[in-house]
């Protein structure tokens, strides 16, 4: 979900929401979804079907201004984080047990849903649409994404890395580093993200939009 996990690169609409579906070797295993409202910014994720029935998992976000706000469960955990980005970020509240990092270290970063709305909004006409460099932070671990351009004009090659920070707690992304590609179809004169896929251990993971 974190492969996956300062404001958008180029100004948004007013109101805008995406609906998405996640599969892993075929099987829907989730859903997903961003909402932009104005300077809010929103994202929900849960696990569906078998992935489910195996535990269940539940994340909500919010960046609303300065404040970050981020509720997840896990297999009946609750975790929450609180951060405050602007100048810097101010980590607020991490979950329980784990260690936020050190200021300093994510000066620059963005939240995990301002991060994900930058990798999945339309790309308008003159951008380019494979440009992306961003770092972003949950108060606890300091990720990078980078999108470049693919073996195809639309397809992105994209690369995750974890920057700094333990793997999460429940196990669920334990590498350091993965690649993925963002797949694209013309919309006007611009392009719109329609899958983002990447090779997992249990086989390849694909988010879909709806």
């Amino acid at each position: 979900m974190r492969l996956l996990l300062a404001l958008l690169l180029l100004a948004p609409p007013a109101a805008a929401q995406s609906a998405w579906e996640m599969r892993v070797a075929g099987v829907p295993v989730g859903e997903a979804t961003l909402t932009l409202s104005g300077s809010v910014l929103e994202g929900t994720a849960r696990s569906t079907g078998i992935a489910r029935a195996a535990g269940g998992y539940d994340w909500a976000a919010r960046r609303s201004g300065t404040r970050y706000e981020e509720a997840e469960r896990v297999r009946g955990e609750d975790r929450r984080t609180r951060l405050r980005l602007g100048s810097g970020v101010e980590v607020l509240e991490v979950p329980e047990g784990e260690v936020a990092l050190d200021a300093a270290l994510l000066r620059g970063a963005v939240d995990p849903v301002t991060a994900m709305v930058r990798l999945l909004r339309d790309r308008p006409a003159g951008a380019a649409p494979c440009a992306l460099d961003v770092r972003f932070t949950d108060g606890v671990r300091l990720g990078r994404m980078t999108l470049a351009p693919g073996p195809d004009p639309l397809t992105c090659a994209g690369a995750w890395a974890r920057l700094a920070g333990p793997p999460p707690a429940d196990g669920r992304e334990r590498r350091r580093s993965a690649a993925f590609a963002v797949v694209l179809v013309p919309l006007g004169d611009g392009f719109r993200v329609v899958e983002v896929n990447a090779e997992a251990p249990i086989g390849r993971f694909r988010l879909i939009r709806r």
